[in-house]
């Protein structure tokens, strides 16, 4: 069923883990807006060997700078509204995603269901024309029929074969 197909490709795709991923990262932010920032710990080493000729680090000179910053909590506030405003547009594109996923399996299900019924027809095509060839035959037997028609429903079952290969192809 077309129910059965949605589910498989929803399960087979990235799309559905996805969004889980995405929602709890969105989360994680607008959690993180909300906290105060985290203190940076930064190092510098300057004029490695440049007085004298090459001593290994007795001549560099290291600066260790510790550094927290101050945050109000309006700005926190504002920090974290502006997070979580990206829950909305996130969700949106989701289902954007997946309103696409679904036509594209409404349309491959739809192109199998197509293709089954030209399969099928084909073979009925050939099972009609291998009738009127033996009717042809039968009428030619009783001369009522020319050589010519009998060549003709023969070339018309190779037709038919030929069209039900084709359609089994595309079924494939």
């Amino acid at each position: 069923s077309l129910e059965t197909a949605w589910q498989r490709a929803l399960s087979a795709t990235p799309e559905g883990l996805v969004w889980e991923e995405e929602r709890a990262a969105i989360d994680g932010t607008v959690d993180q807006a909300g906290r105060l920032p985290n203190p940076v710990l930064d190092t510098e080493l300057e004029n490695f060997g440049a007085r004298r000729p090459y001593r290994g680090f007795d001549d560099g000179e290291l600066t260790v700078r510790l550094r927290q910053d101050i945050v109000r909590r309006q700005k926190r506030a504002v920090a974290r509204r502006a997070a979580a405003a990206a829950g909305p547009v996130a969700e949106a594109e989701y289902k954007i995603r997946i309103a696409d996923l679904r036509e594209r399996v409404a349309n491959a299900y739809n192109a199998l269901f197509v293709a089954q019924e030209q399969a099928a027809l084909a073979e009925d095509a050939v099972a009609l024309a291998m009738r009127i060839a033996q009717s042809t035959q039968r009428l030619h037997a009783a001369g009522q029929a020319t050589g010519v028609e009998v060549s003709r429903a023969n070339l018309e079952i190779a037709s038919a074969r030929s069209k039900a290969s084709a359609a089994a192809k595309a079924l494939e």
